[in-house]
């Protein structure tokens, strides 16, 4: 036991030397990868995915279980039953349009501030933008339903295989189910964090290197073209570049945890080629000092 738990931990420092590294190439690092199997590169790579996907999935469902206390969202919900007017039927038909029987907005203040302030507004009349003047974490418009997470606004269409139609009663259902559930808050909570485990790397796996494998070749083509006196080749490039990726892929596991959109589209596959580019650099034309 003692034999086996000295071998995870060196395994665990190996990785976090090569991860440290791979992101900040101390001592010429990328040089080195040169003369080192490709093998070592994808158990690092692999390991690196399944290490961001475990990191990302227990700080999310931290940050969820701190926000959302089962005691929170029972509030939540009794506070949506009990706020729901009495008269006030929804309407969404088959087309994924949504209508009320009031003219009038229905808003659902939060239960949990001093000041409440819109939580939840319905709203057919609204465009996407009346969020920020209702100042709403959620606003069901005629089209689609517009939520705002951590500043960043994001939309859901309504798309139902027949028409669906809400009252009071259903309200009341709805939350007795939703109480049910939540006496199993814990269950869910974990069975969603072993499923993201077990779902997430993957399909990251598989888009990655997908995408490393296009960025190599597309490196190799632009080297061949500047570079005559050089020979470059593509299993070395692609080995390079499954270090490379730490970068973008530490950057894209803090937007995840933190919920936070880039402005730039494509930016993951442009901070690819950056970071490529630069381990290239460095394995093959930075002068040691």
């Amino acid at each position: 036991m003692k034999n086996l738990s000295c071998t995870y931990m060196q395994k665990l420092k190996t990785f976090w030397h090569v991860l440290k590294h791979s992101l900040i190439p101390l001592d010429y690092y990328y040089h080195k990868l040169r003369t080192t199997h490709f093998s070592f590169s994808a158990k690092y790579f692999v390991s690196l995915v399944f290490g961001v996907v475990f990191v990302a999935t227990i700080l999310k469902a931290s940050m969820f279980v701190i926000s959302y206390t089962p005691d929170d969202l029972r509030t939540l919900i009794t506070s949506v039953e009990e706020h729901y007017p009495e008269d006030l039927v929804i309407h969404i038909n088959e087309l994924g349009r949504l209508s009320t029987n009031d003219h009038k907005p229905y808003i659902l203040f939060s239960p949990f501030e001093k000041n409440p302030r819109p939580l939840v507004v319905i709203d057919p009349r609204a465009d996407k933008e009346k969020i920020y003047e209702y100042e709403s974490n959620v606003l069901f418009t005629e089209r689609r339903m517009i939520f705002m997470i951590d500043s960043g606004m994001y939309e859901l269409n309504y798309q139902l295989s027949e028409p669906l139609r809400i009252d009071s009663a259903d309200i009341a259902s709805i939350s007795n189910n939703a109480q049910v559930v939540l006496d199993s808050y814990w269950v869910f909570i974990v069975g969603v964090m072993l499923a993201a485990m077990f779902i997430a790397p993957p399909l990251i796996l598989a888009a990655n290197i997908v995408t490393l494998l296009i960025a190599s070749f597309v490196v190799l083509v632009v080297l061949s073209v500047i570079t005559k006196k050089r020979k470059f080749t593509y299993q070395k490039l692609l080995q390079i570049s499954l270090h490379a990726v730490t970068g973008p892929l530490l950057i894209q596991c803090f937007m995840f945890i933190f919920a936070l959109k880039a402005a730039l589209p494509y930016w993951y596959m442009l901070l690819v080629y950056l970071f490529l580019a630069g381990g290239v650099y460095e394995a093959y034309f930075a002068k040691k000092k």
